[in-house]
């Protein structure tokens, strides 16, 4: 993650390990600016479109439109960074094509997005990557227990 720091310079989405009472896989926005400390980065978590689920495959997020504060202890009604433990990173939602440039798993999907929130799912060509946070989840963090997330 330390070298995306320097090769790519959009903000970008990674899927992290929340508890095991949430099934549904977490996302967090990381800021081209995003503070990289050793065991830590600085992103904000972001909501699931569909807070009741806790649905495995379910991978549409919101980012609000102009919700987000890069601002550390302050107070304001937009949403601010939290510190992340690497650790906790199971998926990194970018790819690098042949070429080798770097671009985006995720993509707009307009018909969902409101004047708040815009909402992103994964690229039919990389829906794969929930597959694979998956295995990574199990790998680390041990088999999903299924339980109804309480909103």
């Amino acid at each position: 993650m330390l070298q995306l720091r320097t090769t790519y310079g959009n903000p970008y989405l990674v899927m992290l390990f929340e508890s095991k009472n949430i099934s549904r896989p977490t996302f967090a926005l990381i800021s081209p600016g995003s503070n990289f400390h050793i065991a830590t980065v600085r992103a904000h978590i972001l909501d699931p479109l569909n807070p009741q689920s806790n649905y495995f495959n379910d991978c549409q997020v919101k980012i609000p439109v102009d919700g987000l504060c890069q601002l550390n202890n302050h107070n304001c009604a937009k949403k601010h960074t939290q510190l992340i433990r690497f650790d906790r990173i199971c998926q990194i939602c970018l790819f690098t094509t042949p070429a080798g440039n770097i671009q985006n798993a995720m993509k707009l999907v307009k018909n969902l997005c409101q004047p708040t929130y815009w909402v992103y799912d994964f690229k039919d060509t990389y829906a794969y990557m929930i597959e694979d946070y998956k295995k990574t989840r199990v790998q680390v963090f041990g088999n999903y227990e299924y339980t109804a997330v309480v909103a």
